[in-house]
């Protein structure tokens, strides 16, 4: 029988008579059925749902890392793409720019007054044009991090060439602004 010879079915529930093709095999309401009762029953048992879910996360941590990892990999181009649009956004946005820009003087403040007389400055220097020069050889990003984070929660380092590393950026942005033992 061809596509356009095949019967139509009455969906049991809208009684309304579609192609075969809106219908999920072996099922006697329809797929616009089907997915308008799925959401009544989420919007009824939203809270439960929640629960559920949040539990099953809870329990399952790992799995759900390795998911959303595994999903990330697989859409980076969208991920991307998504974010060019949202930083052109809210870079447009002549507020967003002007906080950006006090951040960073803040940050740049702070780490100026966290640099003591005795630094040695060469040495930091070179942190950078290391990290500058394993970014070009790799063509993977890497920043000069602090070891104790110049505005740490717990703890406040100095900004000298004993707190400095070199991390990839991935690694930098994990870290965020927390001791290494603090990263779960």
């Amino acid at each position: 029988m061809e596509a356009h010879e095949r019967a139509a079915i009455t969906c049991s529930k809208c009684q309304m008579e579609k192609p075969e093709g809106d219908f999920h095999i072996g099922s006697v309401w329809c797929k616009p059925c089907v997915s308008e009762y799925g959401k009544q029953r989420y919007r009824a048992n939203a809270q439960r749902e929640r629960d559920r879910k949040r539990a099953y996360r809870s329990a399952n941590k790992e799995k759900v890392a390795a998911s959303v990892r595994d999903w990330a990999v697989r859409n980076a181009d969208k991920i991307s793409a998504y974010q060019r649009v949202y930083r052109k956004h809210y870079y447009a946005q002549p507020e967003k720019v002007a906080m950006r820009n006090m951040d960073a003087s803040a940050r740049r403040s702070a780490q100026s007054m966290a640099t003591p007389a005795w630094a040695d400055r060469k040495a930091m220097l070179a942190f950078y044009l290391r990290a500058k020069e394993l970014s070009e050889s790799t063509g993977q990003q890497y920043h000069v991090d602090h070891v104790v984070p110049i505005l740490g929660r717990n703890v406040c380092g100095l900004h000298t060439e004993h707190n400095l590393q070199i991390l990839s950026a991935v690694e930098n942005s994990r870290k965020n602004n927390r001791l290494i033992d603090e990263i779960v």
